[in-house]
């Protein structure tokens, strides 16, 4: 992948040892889960297909802000139907 964008609340406690994600730009790291940030990441993924490149979006420990607003399910789930390639 070009471009790995990663959604993780619990990566700000720095409790991965030798952490792979360190390097990323800290615009490609989320610490929640938001309608916004999905419009942002959307938008981003476009931008870099458009360019021709590959990108990646890691959702972890999500599972509670998904289920606090539908809103943000139904757009993951317009994000996942619209850029899933296999």
């Amino acid at each position: 992948f070009h471009h790995i964008y990663i959604v993780s609340p619990t990566m700000a406690n720095q409790s991965i040892k030798n952490d792979p994600f360190k390097t990323l730009p800290e615009n490609q790291i989320h610490r929640t889960l938001s309608l916004k940030v999905l419009e942002d990441l959307e938008e981003e993924i476009q931008k870099n297909r458009e360019d021709g490149k590959h990108s990646v979006i890691i959702f972890d420990d999500v599972g509670s802000q998904l289920r606090k607003s539908q809103a943000i399910d139904k757009k993951m789930e317009s994000i996942v139907s619209s850029y899933l390639t296999m």
